[in-house]
């Protein structure tokens, strides 16, 4: 009996676990976890040193929308503002880059395909602009690309005003104007013309203590000779009052030198600066010239030297050589040279 009852008690327990196994739940297929919402959309890069076309690149899509990835497409406007009535879809494309031939300057987004849905995602803030490097295409200065001031106030006897030069146009450029005023809204009539320049920085040097100086960089057309200023590119800057010394190298009691014919070389000595500019020098350099009038296009450069001797030993006998000293200032990197401070030897011959 006992074993008939075991053996009903395991037929019993079969059936359960069937019925169990009939009722318990199916493993569901794996799920992606995209939206597209939310992922993180390509960011487009554009070179533009290319003289006939612009070269616009960006990273794939990475992340949970990755495999979802049907194609990129590129689209182009010449608005900042992206609207699906007026951008341009230059191309639908599975690579990583576009190469667009046309002349102007244009803003340009990636969008995603998606290859479950076909709907397409842009994100509007991802944006580059490009223009083709000035060639066979009309060079215009566009406002995005003129230059953007930036300026260094801790100095105390001038404002640095800085900024790069533009990546389109470039060969058009003359040369680049500076603009100042006490307002920040830009007045033609009122806003006070520093100078021009052909480099990329700026010392101004009269700007007054206490007084904040907004700075403007106007670039002129070398084919025209317009000016154009981007009215919203501008930098507030202060001379800075703090620590001041009364150094003034124009005005500064510059070397005098003193020389000496020796049997091998000519020696070149002189006294070492004194008064507020002695702890701006940061070096001395020795000029030497066979005309008495100093002239920095024909002028020979001998040597630098933190001392207040030295040795010519390149003199050539029979020769008469007039020798100035400079200074550098160790601040701004200017030399100053009194020019009618000059000693005179003739070399002899050995």
């Amino acid at each position: 009996m006992r074993s008939m009852h075991n053996k009903r008690k395991q037929i019993a327990l079969l059936l359960l676990t069937s019925l169990f196994a009939c009722f318990a739940p199916i493993e569901t297929m794996a799920s992606d976890d995209c939206d597209f919402s939310k992922a993180n959309l390509p960011t487009p890069s554009c070179s533009i040193s290319y003289s006939d076309y612009v070269y616009i690149s960006w990273s794939a899509l990475s992340g949970d929308c990755s495999s979802r990835v049907r194609n990129y497409v590129v689209y182009r406007s010449t608005s900042s503002t992206f609207s699906w009535s007026e951008v341009t879809k230059l191309c639908t494309t599975t690579n990583k880059y576009y190469y667009d031939r046309s002349c102007g300057t244009y803003y340009y987004w990636i969008g995603v395909t998606d290859d479950k849905t076909g709907l397409i995602y842009v994100d509007y803030n991802k944006k580059d602009w490009g223009r083709r490097n000035a060639d066979g295409c009309s060079c215009s200065f566009s406002t995005i690309d003129l230059p953007m001031p930036s300026c260094s106030t801790s100095h105390c006897d001038y404002i640095i005003i800085s900024w790069s030069a533009p990546k389109l146009c470039s060969p058009s450029v003359r040369n680049y104007v500076l603009y100042r005023s006490t307002s920040s809204t830009f007045n033609w009539s009122t806003t006070t013309r520093l100078g021009t320049t052909t480099g990329t920085t700026y010392y101004d040097r009269t700007a007054a203590y206490g007084t904040s100086y907004y700075y403007w960089i106007g670039v002129t057309d070398n084919d025209t000779g317009l000016i154009y200023v981007n009215y919203s590119k501008k930098d507030m800057g202060t001379r800075n009052s703090s620590g001041c010394d009364d150094c003034d190298f124009s005005k500064a009691n510059l070397p005098m030198p003193s020389c000496s014919d020796s049997y091998s070389y000519v020696d070149i000595s002189w006294s070492a600066m004194t008064g507020s500019c002695s702890s701006r020098v940061r070096n001395y350099v020795v000029y030497r010239s066979t005309s008495s009038t100093f002239n920095w296009s024909t002028i020979t450069k001998l040597g630098t030297t933190t001392g207040t001797t030295y040795y010519d030993r390149t003199a050539v006998g029979g020769t008469t050589y007039y020798y100035w000293i400079g200074v550098t200032d160790s601040i701004t990197g200017s030399i100053w040279v009194n020019y009618n401070k000059k000693e005179y030897v003739r070399r002899a011959y050995y």
